[in-house]
C-alpha cells in the first residue's frame, strides 16, 4: 500500500504545513473571508494539487465533486478550449446550497498564450455575481512563466517543501503506525541525505524514502 494514499490528508482538516503564509490563507479561505481565485505555486511534491482538491469541499457544506468540481491538467491539454468549457461548467447549477462550483486548472503555467488570455478573463467573471459561487484554484511549480495578469487575479501563496526536521515526528508516526521499530537517529539520516538546495525535501520524495526503508 502507498504510504502517501494511506496517511495523506483526507481532508483539509487534515492537511499539515508547516509554512504559517499557508496556513493563514488556508484558514482566510475555509473562514469564508474571500473567495479570491487562489494561486498555489511552489516545487513539485509539495501537495499543491492536493490541497487544491481539499479545499472546495470545505468551503461548501453539501460539495459534491462529481457534479460541482472541473479538474484541467493543463499538462495534458494546454489550448483555449478547456477554458471556454470550464465557463459553461461555471454556468450550469450545481444542485448545492449555494450553487457552489469549483474549478482546479494544475501546472497552470503549461496554457497556451490564447488560453491564458481567455484566463484571464473569466477568473474575475463570477466574483459577486447574484445566486453562485466559483472558485477557481490554479497551481504551479513555474510562477515565472505564468503571465502577470493572471497572478494579478489572483491570491498567490507559496506551497514549499518542509525540512527534515519538520517531517521527521511525521514518519516515526507513520513507522510507528506500520508496526516498524527504528532507532530515531536512523530515521532522520535517511531524510537528511540528498536534499534540495534549500535543505528541504518534497513530501513526494519523503513517502518513497519511507517505503525504501521499509521495502515496499
Amino acid at each position: 500500500m502507498k504510504l502517501a494514499q494511506k496517511y495523506g490528508p483526507k481532508t483539509l482538516a487534515d492537511y499539515r504545513t508547516h509554512y504559517q503564509p499557508l496556513a493563514d490563507v488556508i484558514r482566510l479561505y475555509a473562514e469564508g473571508r474571500t473567495e479570491e481565485p487562489l494561486l498555489l505555486c511552489g516545487p513539485p511534491g509539495t501537495g499543491k494539487t492536493q490541497l487544491a482538491t481539499l479545499l472546495p469541499p470545505a468551503l461548501c457544506v453539501d460539495f459534491d465533486p462529481a457534479n460541482a468540481q472541473m479538474a484541467i491538467d493543463a499538462g495534458l491539454d494546454t489550448g483555449i478550449g478547456k477554458i471556454r468549457s470550464a465557463k459553461d461548467f461555471c454556468e450550469t447549477y450545481k444542485g448545492n446550497a449555494d450553487n457552489f462550483t469549483a474549478v482546479i486548472i494544475d501546472e497552470c503555467d503549461r496554457l497556451s498564450s490564447e488560453a491564458m488570455d481567455a484566463l484571464k478573463h473569466l477568473l474575475p467573471a463570477y466574483h459577486g455575481k447574484s445566486g453562485m459561487r466559483v472558485q477557481f484554484i490554479l497551481t504551479t511549480n513555474h510562477i515565472n512563466r505564468v503571465p502577470a495578469p493572471v497572478q494579478d487575479r489572483c491570491h498567490r501563496v507559496q506551497v514549499p517543501q518542509p525540512t527534515p526536521e519538520v517531517l521527521h515526528g511525521f514518519a516515526m508516526q507513520i513507522l510507528n503506525a506500520e508496526g516498524k521499530k527504528y532507532d530515531p537517529a536512523l530515521i532522520l539520516a535517511v531524510l537528511t541525505t540528498n536534499l534540495s538546495r534549500d535543505g528541504t525535501l518534497s513530501y513526494r520524495e519523503f513517502y518513497k524514502r519511507l517505503e525504501r526503508l521499509m521495502g515496499q
